[in-house]
Formats: structure tokens, C-alpha cells, sequence
């Protein structure tokens, strides 16, 4: 039985008429070899790139966090008074149509509805005792039933994820700060890294 990694000197790689090597299977393999580790290359070369260039991106995000020269007419509730997954999520996709001020808008919808996450996820954990994934699996169900049908489990997901991540930089850095984001939207700053949203909160105060 042959094996499925045939090599250059293997029973297929030889002319079964002339006896000797293929030169067009000898080509062809090391045009794939050439393809495969030039492509290798170009992603190590790619990742290195984003990994050197997204700290250099970070700081200029924490730079403006830090900026006093904030926007005073802007006010963020303390909490909203609807605080429901559908209205946050909805006021979301509202919020996005708009530009200027509307990246801060997104940002706070975006920092409540992870607030209600995370609110629900200690009530389940600390009220009722679940475990954690149980707990979690509650507010997922709850998530679930509340947004609108159309939504797939997919989109479900990123907006909830999204949240969490700006809940958990906000609240370590304070909510006031989203009044300070100017040059960077509220989608870009919720597709950073978990590493990322960690880095700027452990950076902020330094």
C-alpha cells in the first residue's frame, strides 16, 4: 500500500519507460516546495509586521485617552434608564448611521450593554450559584431571546464580544474617557485583542 507522501525518489516520481526521473514531476514538486515556503514566509513577515506595528497603534490610543482637551457638552448618563438588550442593541445600529460625536455614542450603547452582561453574569454566578459556564449560558439564552429574530448566532456573538471588550476597558479606565476617543471608531477599538484592550489598561496610568 503506498503512502500518501510521495517523495522525488519514490515509485511515482520515476518514468515507468525510461527508467529515470520525471524532470516534469521533479519540476512541478519543487514549484509547489518554492509556492509553499514563499507563502510561509510572506505570513511569518505579515504577522511580525501587525505585531510591531499594533503596539505603536496602542499608544496612540492611550495618548488620547489621556487627552484633557475633551469634548464638556458631551454627557454619558451614569447608567440608562432602558437598559434592555434590544433598546442597547438597537440604539447601536442607530448610533452607527451618524458620524463625528456618534463613534462616542456607539461606545457608551456598546459599554452598557456590556454592563448588562456582566451584571446578569454576577447575578447568576453570585445569586443563584451557578458555575461559570452554566451562568454564561444563562445570559447567552437570555441575549438570545431578546434580540431580534433575524439576528444569526454569529453576529450575536461579535456584538456581545465587542461589548465585553469595551465594558472591560471603560471600567478599568474610566467611563469618562469615552469622551476623549476622537480619532479611533468605536468598531476598531471593539475588534482589538483581548492582549490589546489588556495592554492599554495596564499601560494607562504608566
Amino acid at each position: 500500500m503506498l503512502g500518501d507522501n510521495f517523495g522525488l525518489d519514490s515509485p511515482m516520481a520515476v518514468s515507468p519507460l525510461l527508467g529515470q526521473k520525471d524532470p516534469q514531476f521533479y519540476e512541478s514538486r519543487i514549484q509547489k516546495k518554492c509556492i509553499i515556503e514563499s507563502s510561509d514566509k510572506s505570513d511569518k513577515r505579515q504577522k511580525s509586521t501587525t505585531k510591531k506595528s499594533e503596539p505603536s497603534t496602542l499608544k496612540k490610543l492611550i495618548k488620547e485617552l489621556k487627552d484633557d482637551n475633551v469634548n464638556k457638552d458631551l454627557i454619558f448618563a451614569s447608567q440608562l434608564s432602558e437598559d434592555s438588550y434590544t433598546y442597547l442593541y438597537k440604539e447601536i445600529v442607530k448610533a452607527k448611521v451618524d458620524n463625528d460625536i456618534a463613534s462616542q455614542k456607539v461606545l457608551n450603547y456598546y459599554f452598557e450593554f456590556g454592563r448588562k452582561l456582566s451584571d446578569r453574569l454576577n447575578y447568576y454566578k453570585n445569586e443563584k450559584k451557578y458555575q461559570d459556564r452554566k451562568a454564561q449560558s444563562k445570559v447567552d439564552k437570555e441575549v438570545k431571546e431578546q434580540l431580534p429574530k433575524e439576528i444569526n448566532d454569529t453576529t450575536r456573538w461579535k456584538q456581545t464580544e465587542r461589548a465585553r471588550k469595551i465594558y472591560k476597558l471603560f471600567i478599568k479606565i474610566g467611563v469618562d474617557k469615552m469622551q476623549q476617543v476622537k480619532s479611533y471608531s468605536a468598531l476598531r477599538i471593539s475588534k482589538l485583542s483581548w492582549e490589546s484592550i489588556d495592554y492599554i489598561t495596564e499601560n494607562f496610568k504608566s
